[in-house]
């Protein structure tokens, strides 16, 4: 579902948009760096890597480096509405690996870049932990973007739909 979804949001994406995609599991990895070429998002998306772990905080990480390597943050943009970064997070559960979450905002929120995350099924997390629903919509307040919850693969196409009509230069941690 989240792959048919993340094609579906490529399709509505404007085409100048420059989007990457970083995968991550007990780390993150770019799969590929923010381009134009819609092809090679598909390509990658085709060839998902399934691992176990969740390592948001990296995910962050990962694609601000990948952002700020593309030049799309060479001046400080005035605020996180103006800025022409996104990232986009879509997870199914806790995080469990890597960095801190948080950490990684107050990064994306000092750099202007917000987060619009995502959270499949309705994972609850461990005791000892924020759930997967605060750590994610912690992540998308302090950085002045958007938190959804989908329950179904309906629910997914129209948060990718909302975004992709929205989208500017962006980076997707899938």
């Amino acid at each position: 579902a989240g792959v048919d979804a993340a094609k579906r949001f490529l399709a509505v994406a404007p085409e100048e948009a420059a989007i990457g995609f970083v995968t991550f599991t007990s780390g993150a990895v770019v799969r590929v760096s923010p381009v134009t070429d819609r092809d090679a998002v598909e390509r990658a998306l085709d060839d998902l890597p399934i691992g176990e772990g969740t390592a948001i905080g990296d995910a962050v990480q990962t694609s601000l480096a990948a952002i700020q390597g593309s030049g799309a943050l060479a001046e400080l943009p005035e605020s996180a509405e103006s800025s022409s970064a996104r990232i986009l997070l879509l997870t199914d559960g806790a995080n469990s690996a890597g960095s801190s979450p948080l950490d990684a905002a107050a990064r994306a929120a000092e750099l202007r870049v917000p987060i619009y995350t995502v959270l499949i099924g309705n994972d609850p997390g461990r005791p000892d932990e924020l759930s997967p629903s605060e750590t994610l919509s912690a992540l998308a307040t302090q950085t002045s973007g958007v938190y959804t919850q989908s329950t179904s693969t309906e629910d997914l196409r129209r948060v990718f739909e909302d975004i992709g009509g929205m989208a500017r230069p962006l980076v997707d941690a899938v």
